[in-house]
């Protein structure tokens, strides 16, 4: 990112509470992920996967070609598909058999607690409205909502619940 990034830990991003730099995070490793794939079965990739961005949008395009690059050295094919927002909002919320393996689509707080990206984007929901991954764990749905309950009372005791809660998903 030529120096204007860092990556991140989580999804509560730096200098908001409940933030932890201390998660598990991967790293770049071609090697371990080859090794990964022929565990699962594929070791010499052979598979392709869809990956949808809006049309026009240069920063989802240009993420897409380096995934593509790095998916290509794993023998793993990434067809990218430019497609207009609708579009790719309707095939995402479609049937979940028949969406795209990989939706490009922005996230950023618009509140100044977690409790908003964390819900939004992992909560159990019969039809999520952004949780397209189907990510389902009552475990996490109570933390987060006991959080979202302290947030105002005791910031500090939400932020740990917060943290507890990314833990619980980088675990899963």
């Amino acid at each position: 990112m030529s120096g204007y990034a860092t990556q991140s830990h989580g999804v509560v991003p730096t200098g908001m509470f409940g933030y932890d730099p201390t998660l598990f995070q991967f790293n770049h490793d071609t090697d371990k992920a080859k090794a990964l794939l022929a565990e699962a079965g594929h070791p010499n990739g052979g598979f392709e996967l869809t990956m949808t961005f809006a049309t026009g949008d240069t920063i989802e395009e240009q993420a897409g070609e380096l995934w593509k690059a790095e998916l290509d050295k794993l023998g793993v094919k990434l067809n990218l598909q430019p497609l207009a927002w609708e579009a790719q909002w309707d095939l995402g919320k479609g049937d979940p058999a028949k969406a795209q393996d990989v939706f490009a689509m922005y996230s950023w707080p618009t509140y100044v607690t977690p409790y908003d990206s964390l819900f939004n984007m992992f909560h159990s929901e019969e039809k999520p409205l952004f949780n397209l991954g189907y990510y389902n764990n009552p475990k996490f749905d109570a933390l987060i909502d006991d959080a979202n309950q302290l947030s105002g009372a005791d910031k500090a005791a939400a932020g740990k619940k917060f943290q507890e809660a990314q833990k619980m998903l980088v675990d899963d």
